[in-house]
Parts: structure tokens; sequence; C-alpha cells
């Protein structure tokens, strides 16, 4: 598939949409937090520093599983890290809608950046496989418009929602983006054989997530 001769936009675009689309729903819930903290502080009656912990604890998450995504995409198939990643996400997304105390809420959010950590860096691997070299240029184009959408949208979105109705709808908002995405995920994205044999080291995806703080 990765053949320049062979390669076909309205086969690989699909796909490439898929990443993106499960890549945006990771993204926005890093910004969507930022005009939904003070709704959160008020409704558990947290002072600021305490209600961070809703944002932070989901970075540090995120930053703590990201060395390992490779490995496990490799260990057990692309496709299938990249739909479980995107399942145990939208379910920490529902549970964190139902928190009833801000603790729980940072234990649904740590598990929203450990599943959510994955996304990006298995969804970019995935697409050099699915990508010829020579067209990675235009194509990766489309897997940048997550970056781009996810701080505009974000706190456009939290804004009005909470706004409207709680700050519970913007996870709950994770709910049909994450279905959607799963269904294209097993509409749209070619099999990766997994290689059992790949290996991790250990001690430098553990030491990582603190060199990411300097």
């Amino acid at each position: 598939m990765n053949n320049t001769n062979d390669f076909n936009l309205k086969k690989v675009l699909p796909a490439v949409l898929t990443i993106a689309i499960g890549m945006l729903l990771v993204m926005m819930d890093t910004t969507i937090m930022n005009v939904t903290l003070p709704h959160i502080q008020s409704a558990f009656h947290q002072n600021l520093s305490n209600s961070q912990w809703v944002i932070t604890a989901y970075t540090l998450a995120m930053a703590t599983v990201i060395p390992f995504a490779g490995f496990l995409g490799d260990r057990f198939s692309d496709k299938k890290v990249f739909a479980l990643a995107i399942i145990f996400f939208t379910i920490a997304s529902f549970l964190a809608a139902n928190a009833h105390s801000l603790q729980s809420l940072i234990i649904w959010r740590i598990a929203q950046g450990l599943t959510g950590g994955v996304v990006a860096p298995i969804g970019i691997g995935m697409s050099f496989k699915i990508i010829p070299m020579e067209k990675r240029g235009s194509m990766m184009g489309l897997l940048g418009l997550p970056m781009l959408l996810a701080p505009t949208i974000g706190p456009a979105l939290s804004g009005f929602l909470v706004k409207h109705f709680n700050w519970s709808t913007v996870f709950l908002i994770n709910l049909p983006v994450g279905i959607l995405a799963l269904i294209f995920v097993l509409l749209f994205l070619p099999n990766f054989p997994a290689n059992k044999a790949s290996k991790i080291d250990l001690k430098g995806a553990l030491l990582s997530p603190f060199a990411f703080q300097f």
C-alpha cells in the first residue's frame, strides 16, 4: 500500500481522515478544559490549585504513556491498539462526566490520558505505513488539522456547553465522536501484522517522561 505506483488517493483518504478524527478527539480534551475549569472548581467547591490537577494529571498521564506507544503498536498491531485506545478513552470520558468528586474526576482524567496518549503516535506511525514517502508532504497536512482545530474548537465548544448545560457535557461530547471514530477505524484502517518479537527500552521509556519536564 505504500508503493508510489499503486498510490490511490481515494483508498488512502478515508484511513487518513480516520486517524485525524481519532487525534482530534484526544487533542480537544486538552484545550476544552481551560474554559471548563472554573465551573468544575465551583461544582466541587475546590480551590484553583486543587482543580488544576484535572488538567495536569491528564497531561502527565499522556507524557507517561507516549514512549510505550510504538512498542504497543508493534507488539499487538497498530489498528488493534488504536481502536482499544479510542474505546477506553470514550469510556473514561463517560465516567469523568459522571464523577461525583474532584478526586474521582482526576482519576478518570488520568485514565483518559493513559489511553489517549497512544492515539497520536500510533496514528502518525500508521500514516507512514499507508502513505508512500513521495506523497507524505501533502497528505500529512490532513493530520496537522487536529493540531490547528483543537485550540480553536475546544474553548469555543466548552464555552457553549457550560453556558447552556453544565461542565459534564464537555466529556459527554466525546461519546458520539469516539463511537464515530471507532466505526471509521473498523471500516477504513488496514490491518497491520503484529511483531511479537518487538522489544522496548524499558529504562529509557520510564525515564523519558521526566525528561519531558525540562
